[in-house]
């Protein structure tokens, strides 16, 4: 298997043209410490309301022609992890699936002097946010036109654990339309609701029509600007923290219904990504 480390914006500190891949074997340790769950699931399962952490050590294949050219390596990699944007993922490039990691230790070992650095198998220590790894890659809806009253089909694989959507709004009219959002299973019986209350939400403004309901966060964003040389830009007085999932999608048929107190439409997408245990 090959890894390579990315952060949030997508910026990677390895490349696959690199020379220095992240390659397996990996070493997984026991439990590293204990946190509340606070509705993650974490890397090892107490199940109670605890969740636990796990190291792995994975292996790059490098050589160094000088000592310097060994400092600058170990440089890139302790500044990547300080100045880029968590949280940091370790993809599994060959099977298209990555899981939350925090960078936890560059191990050096000396035998004579600095020859043993020059070239040798660097290990680099990560700690495993989660317990379970999703889709690298992530299902898109696209935009769709939905009226009040109208839905989307989400399928989810049975060897899938859940998956948290990311659902992008777009007011489809002036009129506020004070909306909610229902998911439904198979027999048409709810397990999720979302129902949101935002006056500034409208189409009568372009500060105004967008709405970001974020459930891998737990994170709403009201209002931004559309740019498409940029992602959408928010004013932080507009954002919500919430610490927790909205709507969880589960293995199966996830049907979101869309119901607008006045029938005012809507454009909507969903994006998500499948999680699994392996």
């Amino acid at each position: 298997m090959e890894f390579i480390v990315e952060d949030s914006q997508g910026n990677t500190l390895f490349e696959l043209q690199d020379e220095c891949v992240l390659v397996s074997p990996t070493e997984f340790d026991m439990p590293e410490n204990l946190v509340s769950r606070l509705e993650t699931w974490g890397s090892v399962d107490q199940s109670n309301n605890l969740i636990a952490s796990r190291k792995i050590s994975l292996y790059i294949s490098r050589g160094f022609e000088s000592d310097q050219d060994y400092r600058y390596f170990k440089n890139k990699i302790n500044s990547f992890f300080l100045n880029k944007k968590p949280p940091f993922y370790l993809i599994d490039v060959h099977n298209q699936r990555r899981t939350k990691i925090k960078f936890s230790k560059f191990s050096e070992n000396f035998e004579k002097g600095n020859e043993a650095r020059i070239e040798k198998e660097v290990p680099l220590e990560f700690i495993l946010l989660d317990v379970l790894w999703e889709d690298s890659r992530e299902s898109d809806t696209a935009q769709i036109d939905l009226a009040s009253g109208s839905w989307i089909d989400i399928h989810i694989p049975e060897y899938y654990v859940d998956g948290h959507p990311i659902i992008e709004l777009q007011a489809g009219s002036n009129l506020n339309p004070d909306f909610s959002i229902d998911l439904l299973d198979i027999d048409n019986k709810g397990f999720a609701t979302q129902r949101i209350q935002c006056l500034s939400f409208s189409n009568s403004s372009e500060l105004n029509k967008y709405m970001i309901l974020d459930s891998e966060y737990g994170l709403v964003k009201i209002g931004g600007r559309e740019n498409e040389a940029s992602p959408l830009r928010w004013s932080t007085n507009n954002m919500l923290w919430t610490g927790g999932n909205f709507i969880v999608f589960r293995p199966g048929l996830n049907r979101l219904v869309y119901t607008s107190a006045n029938n005012s439409p809507i454009k909507i997408r969903v994006r998500h990504r499948g999680r699994s245990t392996n």
